[in-house]
C-alpha cells in the first residue's frame, strides 16, 4: 500500500504532462480529418477524462484522511475505554452491595457473588490507566467482607475458581493490597 501511496504523486504529474500535450496535439491537428472519424470528441473525452482524474487526486490529497482515521480510533478507545470503567464501577457496586447484606444473612451464594464480582472489577480497573485507587477501594471491600465473616468457609473448587480469576488482575501498584485479598481469601480456605 504505501508503494501505491508514493507512486501517485509521480502518476498525477504523467497525467497532468498527458494533459498538456493532449491539448497541444488538439490545437495543432488538421481539421481535414476523414468525416467519418471526429478525433475532437475522442481527444476531448480522453483529456475531460484525465482532467478529472487529477482534480480527484488533489481532492484525495488535500484530505488527510490519516488523521480522521487517527481521531476516530482515539474516540473510539475512549468510549470503550468508558464503557469498561462503567463496567468495572457496576461490578464494584454489586460487589459492594453483597457485603452490605452479609451483614443480616449467612447465605454462601451471596458471598460467593461480592467476590466473584469484586475480582471481575478489580481485573477490569486493572486494565485501565490509572486505576489503582479504585482496585484498592475494591479489594479493601472485599478483604473487610471476608474478615467480618469469620465462619466463612469456601469449599476448594470455589477457592480456586477465586484464585484463577484473581491471576488476571494486573497488580502493578497494588501488591500489597493483593497480597492481603490473596492471604485473606486462603484463609477462608474449607
Amino acid at each position: 500500500m504505501k508503494r501505491i501511496c508514493s507512486a501517485l504523486p509521480f502518476v498525477a504529474d504523467l497525467l497532468g504532462v498527458a494533459a498538456f500535450v493532449g491539448i497541444f496535439i488538439l490545437v495543432s491537428i488538421d481539421y481535414h480529418a476523414p468525416s467519418n472519424l471526429n478525433i475532437h470528441s475522442f481527444l476531448t473525452g480522453i483529456l475531460s477524462v484525465i482532467i478529472a482524474l487529477l482534480i480527484g487526486w488533489n481532492i484525495y490529497s488535500t484530505i488527510d484522511l490519516k488523521e480522521y482515521k487517527t481521531k476516530f480510533e482515539r474516540e473510539i478507545n475512549y468510549a470503550h475505554n468508558k464503557m469498561d470503567y462503567n463496567k468495572a464501577e457496576t461490578y464494584a457496586f454489586l460487589s459492594q452491595s453483597a457485603s452490605i447484606m452479609l451483614f443480616h444473612t449467612n447465605d454462601i451464594v451471596l458471598k460467593i457473588s461480592c467476590v466473584e464480582y469484586g475480582i471481575q472489577s478489580a481485573t477490569i480497573f486493572s486494565k485501565l490507566d490509572n486505576c489503582e485507587e479504585q482496585i484498592r477501594n475494591v479489594l479493601d471491600i472485599m478483604i473487610d467482607m471476608l474478615e467480618q465473616s469469620h465462619s466463612l468457609k469456601f469449599d476448594q473448587k470455589t477457592i480456586d475458581n477465586f484464585f484463577l480469576s484473581a491471576g488476571k488482575i494486573n497488580r502493578s501498584g497494588i501488591e500489597t493490597e493483593f497480597k492481603r485479598f490473596i492471604d485473606k481469601l486462603r484463609s477462608c480456605e474449607n
